[in-house]
């Protein structure tokens, strides 16, 4: 989802692992904790960031595995702070 904030284009998820993968190309914006039910990762939209986010719904995109567990880490210590 793209929504405008501060008159720039934010790309929100609350899906973890499609945040950690765009947390590898992009840097983690914020954390929206706003919903007690769910967290907003928020990116700032930039190019590719949709090609992105197409292959990894499409299981098309791969990445380095120890690089990927290295970064859920990092995203989940952003989350519980």
């Amino acid at each position: 989802m793209i929504i405008k904030m501060n008159n720039k284009n934010i790309f929100s998820t609350t899906h973890l692992h499609l945040a950690v993968i765009l947390s590898m190309y992009y840097p983690l914006e914020a954390v929206d904790r706003s919903n007690k039910d769910k967290a907003k990762f928020l990116f700032r939209h930039k190019n590719g960031l949709d090609e992105i986010v197409q292959s990894f719904w499409k299981q098309e995109l791969q990445v380095e595995p120890v690089a990927f567990f290295q970064q859920i880490k990092i995203v989940k210590s952003r989350l519980y702070e």
